[in-house]
């Protein structure tokens, strides 16, 4: 997939796709966003973009926890 292809699934409205989502207040040391996106129904990575690669900070099995968690901002 493109970024752009990443980006156009990630709509509320749509729910389809990784549902690409920026966390509020979470950045990377090098001020990259940090985002959730969706691995499975339940289960969601917390992510950064990385030029053309997304870098895997965690795996979450809990919905909810990619976005209280912090961690992976040293990147």
């Amino acid at each position: 997939m493109s970024w752009d292809q990443i980006y156009k699934t990630s709509s509320k409205t749509q729910k389809r796709g990784l549902n690409w989502e920026p966390i509020a207040g979470q950045t990377t040391r090098s001020g990259k966003t940090i985002a959730s996106i969706r691995i499975s129904k339940k289960f969601r990575a917390r992510v950064c973009r990385d030029g053309k690669f997304m870098r895997f900070i965690s795996l979450h099995p809990d919905h909810d926890s990619a976005y209280k968690e912090a961690g992976g901002e040293g990147l």
